[in-house]
């Protein structure tokens, strides 16, 4: 390969992205975990109202490959462990530490 040759693949790849085994597989993981929740769902009764669920359901869309703000992540992750609603309630415990023995 011709030095070139080199910077011209070099900028294609910095413009493009590397080629790289990821780049295939997570879209093969993504239909696979659709495919397996879509199983669950309707082996567990489907959706209210008996709706069967489909694999697309459970795909990611054009829009949630939006780039989020690092604000909108800190707002999501504050939400998640502040143990209050937005109302200002306390959520209670769903579930109890058993004691080991």
């Amino acid at each position: 390969m011709s030095h070139w040759e080199a910077m011209r693949w070099l900028a294609y790849f910095r413009k493009h992205g590397y080629p790289s085994a990821n780049r295939a597989t997570v879209p093969q993981l993504q239909q696979g975990f659709a495919l397996l929740a879509s199983i669950l769902v309707n082996v567990n009764g489907g959706y209210k109202g008996g709706k069967q669920a489909k694999i697309t359901d459970f795909l990611p869309t054009e829009e949630m490959h939006k780039d989020g703000q690092p604000e909108d992540v800190a707002a999501l992750l504050a939400s998640l462990w502040s143990g209050k609603r937005k109302d200002g309630v306390p959520e209670r415990k769903l579930w109890k530490r058993s004691k080991r023995r």
